[in-house]
């Protein structure tokens, strides 16, 4: 298993709530909540850095059920350590977020783009 994958099985494990969580891309129809995640990244012999992006949809009225559930990532993941296999340290140092109405599906989309190192 390379890097990425370490990392994507790692993300993947952290992910504790209720909403579906899915690499790159949900199936069709899938219904809101819930998240798609990315992963890149730079990687030499000595460091590892990858930025991961999570984009929440939720199709509540209000941006106030898209906020919440990014609070929920942010608490999952902001300051936090992820175990990946044959790595002392991965943690999640930085962090962006923004949300939107996307008014053609009528949802809610928010976006959280957090700044990983690895050593």
């Amino acid at each position: 298993m390379n890097v990425v994958e370490a990392v994507q099985r790692a993300i993947v494990a952290k992910w504790t709530l209720d909403e579906s969580l899915y690499f790159t891309e949900a199936p069709a129809g899938t219904d809101a909540p819930y998240a798609v995640f990315f992963l890149d990244g730079t990687w030499n012999q000595f460091f590892h850095g990858f930025t991961l992006q999570f984009n929440l949809f939720h199709d509540g009225r209000s941006s106030e059920g898209v906020n919440d559930f990014a609070e929920l990532v942010k608490a999952a993941y902001k300051g936090q350590a992820l175990t990946v296999s044959g790595f002392s340290f991965v943690g999640v140092v930085r962090m962006k977020t923004e949300s939107i109405f996307k008014s053609d599906s009528g949802s809610w989309q928010a976006t959280i783009i957090f700044e990983m190192t690895i050593n």
